[in-house]
């Protein structure tokens, strides 16, 4: 699963939270929010109803044995609360979340997991039950609070351990309240607490407000966090990488290799971007040679054939002036002048038009009535360049041969054989 940080008040931010990414919910309220910005899909894919206000996150309490090796005393889920719901988040992330958090996450100062409820600095998870009820509705408050005081009464470990219950806001949500099972004499573990919460969970007076499956959320074990303040000791979590161009088709390779060796996300968006541009370009490009050539070829037809038709029109004339000693090479001279001249005008007046066009500002609209994104200080139309120059040049040059070997082909003959029609 794929996440990322996003600083608060970052410019981003108004672009994920808009009604147009179908936000649902708030954004984060400082700089040290532990809530957690997903996306629709990070939902479906966790089980996770939309009007849920916590997600679980996994938490594996880890120790050292003598020969160093870790050992898994721990693992259990956490909740943490969801801010927003989006359709989409950057960089196909599913989730986003603070610096802060990260920072609660893999703390700086290399001492673990601010979420582990078995922290050492945490000691108030060994000696209370906190549960969070998502609700504000009074009536339905006065239900669960009566019914742990039931469960209270009845339980032989909380009878032995001498609990009494209180509750309080909650800090991460803006609904609902926690309510404390404190205990007088302090249980002997944290499984203590685990063995009493799972009788609670089991215990009839509980069974109205148990979580199903596509259900509304009711309740759930909540944790203190021992959440600290690092701000003079975060560090970007961004390190820049430059490639020579060479290179750039290693990217993915290297991407695979870094995730794998070191479980960190190489944000490749710009090499896309300037792939999906590059290969656009020589789409574009390709189409426009190709549109040249075919307009090369057009007018070499239409000369060819306008050209060929005027003398097999005239050929008994052509043949009257080369009995009288007129020679080919003055023939195709004439008819060379004749072409350029059709073909100059006809340049002057695409040259005309389109400058015409051009700095009218036509293509920005077209572009605009297409939907396309224009730039203030992007130049569309650019009339006189290398490729203007190539084109008109090699129009030129396939005309110059065209007009010599069609009038070549009619001029070989002899003055008896255009004169009298022989073939």
């Amino acid at each position: 699963m794929r996440g990322r940080t996003i600083e608060v008040g970052d410019r981003l931010m108004g672009e994920i939270l808009s009604a147009k990414n179908g936000m649902v919910g708030q954004t984060w309220s400082d700089k040290q929010d532990i809530g957690l910005i997903v996306t629709r899909e990070f939902l479906r894919e966790f089980g996770y109803l939309e009007t849920d206000p916590i997600v679980l996150m996994d938490i594996t309490d880890t120790r050292q044995d003598e020969d160093g090796n870790d050992i898994i005393k721990d693992n259990r889920p956490v909740p943490i609360p969801i801010r927003a719901v989006v359709n989409s988040l950057p960089g196909s992330s599913r989730v986003a979340f603070t610096p802060y958090f990260l920072s609660q996450r893999r703390r700086p100062d290399g001492t673990g997991n601010s979420f582990n409820p078995m922290n050492h600095d945490a000691d108030i998870n060994r000696r209370q039950l906190i549960y969070y009820l998502h609700s504000d509705d009074e009536q339905q408050q006065q239900k669960f609070e009566s019914a742990l005081e039931s469960f209270i009464q009845k339980n032989p470990l909380t009878q032995r351990y001498e609990a009494h219950l209180f509750d309080t806001d909650n800090d991460y949500t803006n609904i609902g309240r926690n309510y404390h099972l404190n205990f007088d004499e302090e249980p002997d573990s944290i499984g203590i607490l685990d063995a009493i919460n799972q009788q609670l969970q089991a215990s009839p007076e509980m069974s109205a407000f148990q979580n199903a499956a596509n259900k509304p959320f009711t309740y759930i074990r909540y944790y203190e966090y021992d959440l600290r303040n690092f701000d003079g000791e975060l560090r970007s979590d961004y390190l820049s990488i430059m490639l020579k161009e060479a290179g750039l088709g290693k990217i993915r390779d290297l991407r695979a290799y870094i995730f794998r060796e070191y479980d960190l996300e190489i944000d490749i968006s710009k090499v896309e971007a300037l792939e999906n541009y590059n290969f656009v370009s020589r789409l574009t490009y390709i189409l426009s040679t190709v549109l040249i050539i075919f307009s090369v070829l057009s007018i070499c037809l239409f000369v060819s054939n306008l050209l060929h038709a005027h003398l097999d029109k005239i050929k008994m004339n052509l043949g009257t002036f080369k009995a009288f000693g007129l020679d080919n090479q003055t023939l195709q001279n004439i008819y060379w002048r004749m072409i350029v001249g059709i073909l100059g005008k006809a340049l002057l007046v695409a040259f005309v038009g389109s400058a015409v066009l051009g700095y009218l500002g036509v293509g920005r609209i077209v572009l605009w009535i297409l939907g396309g994104k224009l730039e203030n200080n992007e130049r569309y139309f650019q009339p006189f360049g290398v490729a203007t120059v190539i084109a008109v040049v090699v129009i030129v040059l396939t005309t110059y041969v065209v007009v010599r070997r069609t009038s070549q082909k009619t001029l070989q003959k002899t003055p008896g054989d255009l004169i009298y029609d022989r073939d």
